[in-house]
């Protein structure tokens, strides 16, 4: 049993597992932040994993589609098990709602599933955050207690402006946007690829599929700073 809330682009949690009448956590991450989604989900536990991992190998597959268009990529095959709800949130504030995984449907925030479902949205209804909404359901529901785990999406770094690059080197730039004690060299050499080819298409920058950083650098930088 559970209390997942979905509020604001946030995803709140309560930390509790039971078998049967039996408390078997208190700290149980029912969430999961998979950086493009976060996937929550109530009932038998075995299976709510498998449905988070099944919602990342499918964001994984049309990732690697989107980017290798020439590869068939294949998608990973449906899953069968029903006795749980899901909920998948994506940044744009989508939130899609699983009844096992033959039946989904969009939704609007906020929204609450599992035991303690009633008692959150009513605390959110009187203007209560995420985190007290589960903390109500704590309070009045045997099958809600332990941690409250919070996820929700960091904010997209800026792009590369011409102000902001000129007179700064590659690893000046990484260390104003991911600073060292957050990311570390590996992610935040991925992160800033992405920056510099998102900042590519705005600018309308070619450049091939397999392009390092060091290349799309100076040609971002070339670009941009050309009068």
């Amino acid at each position: 049993m559970t209390t997942i809330v979905v509020d604001n682009n946030v995803v709140y949690g309560d930390g509790q597992s039971t078998s049967g009448d039996t408390i078997t956590s208190y700290n149980v991450k029912k969430i999961a932040n998979l950086g493009t989604a976060i996937v929550a989900g109530a009932g038998r536990w075995s299976h709510v994993v498998k449905f988070q991992q099944w919602v990342s190998d499918n964001i994984a597959a049309e990732h690697a589609q989107l980017n290798h268009p020439e590869v068939e990529i294949a998608i990973p095959e449906k899953m069968v098990a029903e006795d749980f709800l899901g909920v998948v949130l994506y940044p744009d504030g989508t939130v899609l709602m699983f009844e096992g995984c033959n039946d989904y449907y969009e939704v609007e925030q906020p929204i609450s599933i599992g035991s303690g479902s009633v008692f959150a949205l009513g605390a959110l209804a009187v203007g209560s955050d995420g985190v007290a909404a589960v903390e109500a359901a704590i309070q009045l529901d045997p099958y809600t207690a332990g941690e409250i785990q919070v996820e929700g999406f960091e904010e997209e770094p800026e792009g590369i402006t011409k102000e902001l690059i000129e007179g700064l080197t590659k690893e000046e730039i990484i260390n104003t946007l991911f600073p060292s004690n957050e990311l570390d060299e590996e992610v935040a050499e991925e992160q800033y690829l992405d920056m510099l080819k998102a900042t590519a298409d705005d600018n309308g920058i070619k450049y091939p599929w397999n392009i390092g950083v060091e290349k799309l650098y100076d040609k971002v930088k070339h670009l941009l700073t050309v009068d």
